[in-house]
């Protein structure tokens, strides 16, 4: 798994489907202590935005 290897994230192509996907978890450790504790979670074809923030 993923978590015992250390890593951080998975991306492959999919062969002959055009979709996106990744794998995305969160736990605290000792280089982000804070970080939230999130389960793995698969995200399929997301949508990407652009949000610009002013003051």
């Amino acid at each position: 798994m993923m978590s015992e290897a250390g890593s951080v994230g998975i991306v492959a192509p999919q062969i002959h489907h055009s979709v996106s996907i990744y794998i995305m978890c969160s736990k605290p450790n000792s280089r982000y202590p804070d970080a939230p504790l999130m389960p793995p979670t698969a995200i399929i074809n997301p949508e990407y935005c652009i949000t610009i923030m002013r003051k």
